[in-house]
Formats: C-alpha cells, sequence, structure tokens
C-alpha cells in the first residue's frame, strides 16, 4: 500500500497551516474565546474563500473533490492549533455524510452553502451517557410524509446558526439517520458549557416533524453512515481514511 502523500494534499496542509497561522495567534484565541459564541467567523470565511471548507465536496457542488483524506488534513491544522472552527461537526459529521448517502437534491441543497461558507449544517450524534450514535435512544416515528423524531442530543456545536442539524434516531425497527430544522417550534436548544470552555447546546426535540425530503438515510446505509464506514461494495466495508482517499 503506498502512504505518499500527494502533491496536492500537501499543498492544502501548506496552505490550511498558513491560515490557521494569521488567524491562531494567541492574543486572537483569547479574544474569540471571551465571545459568547467561540467561533471565529473570520478564520471560517477565510477558509471558505481559499477553498478548503469544500475539500471533500464534489466540484459540481462548490467544492475541490479532494476526498476525505484531504479534509483530515485540514482537521490536523485546526487540532495542533486549536482554532475555534467546526470542521469535525460540520464538514465531518454533516457534509461528508451528506455527500455519501444523501440524495441529489439534498447534496444540491446544502452542500454548496457548506462549502461556500453561507450555509453551517452540523451534526448532532451524542446523548447522555450514550456516544454511540449507530445506537441512538431518540426515536422516528413514522408520520405521514415523513417522521416525527423525539429525544436529547447533547454537546451540540453552532446548533444556534445551524439551517439543520443531522441527527441519528430508531423507529424500532431500523436506524434513520435525518436533517433536523433547529428552529422548529417543537425544537428545544438549551446553552451548555464544555469543559473546553466554549458553548454548545443540548438539542430536545418533541415529536419534532421531519419530511421525506430531509431523511439521509434509512436502513443498512445509516447504519453504516453512523458507524463511519463508507457504503458497502460487494459484502465489503472499508474504513473511512482508505476508502475516501481517492474520491
Amino acid at each position: 500500500m503506498d502512504f505518499t502523500i500527494s502533491d496536492e494534499v500537501k499543498s492544502v496542509q501548506q496552505l490550511a497551516a498558513q491560515i490557521m497561522g494569521d488567524f491562531t495567534e494567541v492574543d486572537k484565541l483569547k479574544a474569540i474565546e471571551q465571545q459568547d459564541d467561540v467561533f471565529d467567523e473570520k478564520l471560517w470565511a477565510a477558509l471558505a474563500e481559499a477553498g478548503l471548507l469544500g475539500l471533500d465536496i464534489a466540484e459540481n457542488q462548490g467544492g475541490m473533490n479532494l476526498g476525505f483524506f484531504a479534509l483530515t488534513v485540514l482537521c490536523e491544522e485546526v487540532g495542533r492549533t486549536v482554532a475555534q472552527v467546526p470542521v469535525i461537526p460540520v464538514l465531518v459529521g454533516a457534509a461528508a455524510t451528506l455527500r455519501r448517502y444523501g440524495s441529489d437534491s439534498q447534496k444540491d441543497q446544502w452542500l454548496p452553502g457548506i462549502a461556500s461558507g453561507s450555509t453551517i449544517v452540523t451534526s448532532a450524534l451524542e446523548e447522555y451517557n450514550n456516544d454511540d450514535p449507530a445506537k441512538p435512544g431518540c426515536t422516528a416515528q413514522p408520520v405521514e410524509g415523513g417522521y416525527a423524531l423525539s429525544g436529547t442530543k447533547i454537546c451540540v456545536n453552532q446548533a444556534q446558526t445551524a439551517a439543520r442539524i443531522l441527527v441519528s434516531a430508531h423507529n424500532g425497527e431500523e436506524l434513520i439517520v435525518a436533517l433536523v430544522d433547529p428552529k422548529a417550534a417543537v425544537v428545544t436548544l438549551n446553552r451548555q458549557e464544555v469543559t473546553a470552555g466554549d458553548t454548545r447546546h443540548e438539542l430536545v426535540m418533541n415529536k419534532a416533524q421531519v419530511p421525506a425530503e430531509d431523511i439521509v438515510a434509512t436502513g443498512g446505509d445509516a447504519r453504516v453512515a453512523m458507524n463511519g464506514r463508507c457504503k458497502p461494495r460487494g459484502s465489503r466495508l472499508r474504513p473511512w481514511p482508505s476508502a475516501y482517499a481517492t474520491k
């Protein structure tokens, strides 16, 4: 197996490091941490302008189509500099799932905005005493035209600015991955302070209506997506990093 990093990915790493260096000086990080919403919007905009929010998004949806491995390089630079930007919940949790399991209309609706930085679609996959999104406590009751979701997710990043939040739920027979509108009347966001010092939100759903067009995956596809693996090819399941590096 060839583990050589391509020139394109090296360029991504260098560009990401340069941008992070410009925005993560100690005094700038301290100023961001003093805000009520610990989110560096200027850095997020700079990453969007450089095309880095679209690393793992197809070109016809406004991205660069460099694959999941290129995205992990960006995540590494964000972690190295402790930059206050939600690359994991937005780009890995939501966008990567939409790219691989969403319908064409869902991809066209959400991925261009994510790539451009104009739209936040985040993910809420953790629950109290449960960090396995493939075995959620949240329920999805079938209703006419979709599902009604109930339950609580915790530590949701950028819930208050998100247009949609990707969640997992169970309907008693199969797993459901859906996009929930955080502004719906039966959805409540409660502030949570986490140990890192930033603010997250508890997402409480009380029969939140999710139409069919906002259902990302069900059954086997939903289980595969929430287990962090790519779609099955034949009878095999291939891990994310190797499978996605060339897509």
